[in-house]
């Protein structure tokens, strides 16, 4: 879920930068300063569960595939990134809902992401 990594990986194969004016928001902050968190970096994973109550899966075959350079992506590679970037904004639209919490208000929160939510 590291956004920036993503907009780095934009600049160098497409020679575009990308910047926050762009809309870009990283997702594992927003949450930790609304104390649903106790560390920034977290997984998409792990945001759905804790914000939508909602097992997200990350196949790993699909994940780490090369075929994610291919000129045009097979099915399969199209509904994950779909549903990420759907996760993505539905965790930020609640995330929005949240006030921020002051850090020393902050709860901690242990994160699971080992097991699938039922």
């Amino acid at each position: 879920m590291a956004v920036q990594a993503d907009l780095t990986l934009v600049l160098k194969d497409f020679k575009r930068p990308c910047s926050e004016a762009a809309g870009v928001a990283e997702l594992a902050p927003m949450a930790l300063e609304r104390g649903l968190l106790d560390k920034s970096a977290s997984t998409l994973q792990d945001l759905s569960a804790i914000v939508l109550g909602r097992y997200l899966d990350k196949d790993d075959r699909i994940r780490v595939s090369e075929e994610w350079d291919a000129d045009l992506l097979p099915p399969a590679h199209a509904v994950y990134a779909a549903k990420d970037a759907r996760v993505s904004l539905e965790i930020y639209e609640e995330l929005k809902k949240l006030p921020v919490v002051p850090s020393r208000d902050r709860k901690s929160t242990r994160l699971n992401s080992s097991h699938p939510l039922d």
